[in-house]
């Protein structure tokens, strides 16, 4: 089976779109970027050292990203050391999602597999053809619909039109997505089942099996200002292992935590931020196997513009380990042009980027 397939497959029974933790943003604000961007080119170079200063030397990877007057992302081409593409993407965004190709080469250049399909507004796929590289079909998925638009059934398939996977939607009378039943190859089935309060709130989902046992369990807790508190579950049926994450009023990440079997905590990860949801400071903590404290793992610290500007990583009795520095040169819209990452004064990084404007 090849990996192109795999990742169609894995892809295909990502579960519904209800677990981002963030307001939906557009694909400018997703990147950083200021400003009525059209296209970015990115170049990551092997630092060199000339006299006293990091020049960049040998060039490693390239990125080339265009966007629509929405800001909407419509191609990406990711690209080698000798300039060769191994990965593109070209998108075209519509009211309710996207259409999207994906095109896969070798190292010399030569077109592997590709494929085209459909994306709703969550990034599930709705229809989606994968081909090698001489235009043989592999493997496709196909959706049906109800009259509202509503997405009933979706089903992958083999290159011989025979059914290796599905999964069945159910809806309430409000439109809102009850349940989605998985038949899985070789014949394993289980459910997922989503529950909301009087206001329409989500409050429960759960991957139960055809036996009844439920797998995994996400539960949401709302404050007046909306959604404060999610608890994941992903493995019930071996352990009580569980995250907790809570937000703030704006809807940002305030704090996650990561509790054992005995409900010890084992992981803490905090978030601050400057006004407008722009991210401050990440610090993380974790207890190690012969520790019964958490002490630090890392910490990052970010200018006003969404900028990287430091970065600690402690080892594993709490001391710093590197302590990372990242300057940069930007141009009139505070974008970046120019990013050099540095520890303890030798660059370790040396990126690059052009950028034009509507």
């Amino acid at each position: 089976m090849n990996k192109s397939f795999l990742l169609t497959l894995a892809a295909f029974f990502v579960a519904s779109g209800f677990n981002s933790a963030q307001a939906q943003t557009n694909d400018l604000s997703q990147n950083s970027l200021l400003g009525p961007v059209k296209t970015i080119d990115i170049t990551e170079y092997e630092p060199v050292k000339s006299g006293k200063k990091w020049v960049p030397g040998a060039k490693l990877t390239g990125t080339y990203m265009a966007f629509d007057a929405q800001g909407n992302m419509i191609e990406e081409i990711l690209r080698g050391s000798n300039n060769e593409v191994l990965y593109s993407t070209n998108i075209q965004p519509f009211d309710n999602g996207k259409y999207v190709e994906y095109k896969r080469f070798s190292d010399g250049g030569e077109l592997m597999t590709s494929e085209s399909g459909r994306l709703d507004k969550n990034g599930q796929i709705l229809s989606m053809k994968t081909y090698t590289a001489n235009q043989k079909l592999t493997s496709y998925i196909k959706s049906h619909f109800d009259s509202k638009g509503n997405v009933l059934k979706t089903f992958l398939y083999d290159s011989n039109n025979s059914i290796i996977n599905s999964k069945e939607y159910g809806y309430d009378n409000n439109s809102r997505l009850s349940f989605i039943k998985f038949k899985l190859e070789g014949g394993e089935e289980y459910v997922e089942t989503y529950d909301y309060d009087n206001k329409g709130q989500l409050l429960n989902v759960k991957t139960i099996k055809a036996d009844g046992t439920v797998v995994s369990e996400t539960n949401y807790e709302y404050d007046s200002d909306g959604k404060s508190k999610v608890t994941f579950y992903p493995s019930l049926h071996n352990s009580h292992e569980h995250q907790i994450t809570t937000f703030n009023v704006d809807g940002t990440i305030k704090e996650l935590i990561y509790k054992d079997r005995e409900k010890s905590t084992i992981r803490r990860e905090l978030y601050t931020y400057y006004t407008k949801g722009k991210l401050f400071k990440v610090e993380a903590f974790e207890k190690f196997e012969d520790g019964d404290e958490l002490i630090p793992v890392y910490m990052i610290n970010y200018d006003q513009y969404g900028k990287e500007i430091d970065r600690v990583i402690y080892g594993v009795n709490g001391s710093v380990d590197k302590n990372i520095e990242t300057t940069y040169l930007v141009d009139e819209q505070n974008n970046w042009i120019e990013k050099v990452e540095r520890d303890n004064g030798d660059a370790i990084s040396i990126e690059r980027r052009r950028i034009f404007y509507f």
